[in-house]
């Protein structure tokens, strides 16, 4: 996350895995492999339109059976 031009934190690509990487659970043994999908224009939770949702529920059937579950994770504060 960084700060834009009002003092409030912004999304910024990479941010997650970044961070995930950084956790030395995500890593220990037993646990399961995982996939970040990350979009390339970033939306604020609070910018985010019906089009954002109907995206990330498309991805979500597309991939339905790929996975064994999803996680949307979203927002800056």
């Amino acid at each position: 996350m960084d700060l834009n031009d009002q003092g409030s934190l912004a999304p910024r690509k990479g941010f997650l895995r970044e961070e995930m990487l950084k956790m030395t659970d995500f890593a220990s043994p037993g646990m399961p492999a995982f996939d970040i999908n990350e979009y390339d224009l970033l939306v604020d939770s609070s910018d985010a339109r019906p089009s954002d949702w109907i995206r990330m529920a498309g991805d979500i059937s597309v991939n339905y059976f790929q996975y064994d579950g999803f996680l949307i994770a979203h927002g800056t504060d």
